[in-house]
């Protein structure tokens, strides 16, 4: 997934790091989320990469499918080894592609809920966000900002936020980069973990719909969003056949199964 919009400006602005401060929060750090803390749910990665180690919460409570997926891949170990495809200074870095080009990732067996969310914006570097211009179609490319990027506001969706080793996702900012945004030179990730919220990914999501060859559905949920999704599935007649043409493919085959049958358990 390539996002179209080009950047507009320069860089620097509010960091997503040490200072707490990352997407849609106010001016004295206030996140749009429940008055009550002990409702306030959280997944923490930790992302191990050649530039460094960082740490992500994602916001469960706002985006609770699109959080669910990403550290269900997580988990599964899909991450490793992949490398940050794209880098455009002061504005993203980009990984997550299993061909390493920008092509791959798509996951046309999967609906989910589109949960852009208009009060979470990309305030400043280390907001982390899906790569994909088709929400309700899942995705495994994402980017993080190294930068403000209004523009991309309400465009993607946002995921969580670096609340530690911001140093590292900055580092990436100094790639140097070909004139298609290809870096030239190593940025990997060696591990991804997830390190909290492993509670909130250990059932199946019920508003994630897998689309099978027979047109049934995993998701038995009677949500009206789930129903809406299944509906506009069949309106659009994407089955499994159609997926494996453009679905992830060589060593990551292994993760993508594992998470299909977590699904169907």
């Amino acid at each position: 997934a390539r996002l179209q919009t080009q950047p507009h400006g320069g860089g620097g602005g509010r960091d997503g790091g040490g200072g707490r401060i990352a997407a849609g929060e106010d001016d004295d750090g206030h996140l749009p989320k429940d008055d009550n803390p002990e409702n306030w749910r959280t997944i923490d990665i930790r992302f191990e990469t050649s530039m460094g180690n960082f740490d992500v919460e994602l916001y469960y409570n706002h985006t609770p499918s699109t959080s669910h997926f990403f550290a269900t891949m997580v988990n599964t170990g899909f991450y490793n080894g992949l490398k940050f495809h794209r880098k455009i200074t002061n504005w993203i870095i980009q990984g997550g592609d299993p061909l390493g080009t920008g092509e791959g990732g798509a996951m046309k067996q999967l609906r989910m809920p589109n949960e852009i969310q208009p009060a979470l914006r990309h305030t400043g570097a280390g907001i982390i966000a899906m790569a994909t211009e088709t929400p309700s179609c899942p995705n495994t490319q994402f980017y993080i900002t190294l930068g403000p990027c209004p523009h991309l506001d309400g465009k993607f969706c946002i995921i969580g936020r670096v609340f530690n080793g911001i140093e590292a996702v900055l580092n990436m900012n100094q790639l140097a980069a070909d004139r298609d945004d290809v870096p030239q030179q190593h940025a990997q990730i060696y591990r991804a973990q997830v390190l909290r919220g492993h509670d909130l990914i250990q059932a199946p999501d019920p508003k994630m719909v897998l689309l099978s060859s027979s047109s049934s559905f995993s998701s038995t949920s009677d949500d009206p969003e789930v129903k809406e999704l299944k509906a506009n599935s069949r309106k659009l007649g994407v089955g499994l056949n159609d997926a494996e043409e453009t679905g992830p493919l060589g060593k990551n085959d292994r993760a993508i199964q594992h998470f299909y049958e977590d699904m169907t358990e």
